[in-house]
């Protein structure tokens, strides 16, 4: 079985592709609740609680036609898909979520001369959904909010 490379992955906010972006991370987290009862048997027993999404990207600031712009806004809202392959390949697969923006970093490696960018962090801000080859089982998406 071949494993896929993200070479191709995009990120796109409300419609418009970000270029250019290095690289982009989704962390999807369950909230368990732990508790014990008298049917547990003295151990632990976890019930999942509300879903969240969280996660970064890294956006290079280029200076080729003289766009230097940050593509977001702080605390701004935005619709993101995060694609992991090319948006025209046979079965896109990405992540459609409605984030908000946490933070926004600017990497300025002085000592080595690394390419400037933008580190932004965001937080979800409601329902995600999963498309493509990311889908969960045949019931789709696995989860129903972030």
């Amino acid at each position: 079985m071949a494993v896929l490379s993200g070479k191709r992955g995009t990120l796109y906010l409300d419609g418009n592709e970000i270029t250019p972006v290095n690289n982009w991370k989704i962390s999807i987290s369950a909230n368990l609740k732990p508790y014990a009862a008298n049917d547990t048997r003295g151990c632990k027993k976890r019930v999942s609680g509300v879903f969240d999404a969280t996660g970064t990207f890294k956006a290079l600031i280029s200076d080729t036609e003289g766009d230097t712009c940050c593509p977001v806004e702080k605390g701004g809202e935005y619709d993101a898909l995060f694609y992991i392959n090319a948006i025209t390949d046979p079965v896109p697969s990405y992540y459609s979520i409605p984030i908000k923006i946490a933070t926004i970093d600017v990497d300025d490696d002085i000592d080595d001369g690394e390419i400037l960018a933008f580190d932004i962090t965001w937080e979800g801000n409601g329902p995600m959904e999963e498309f493509g080859i990311l889908e969960y089982g045949p019931g789709g998406s696995s989860s129903s909010g972030a």
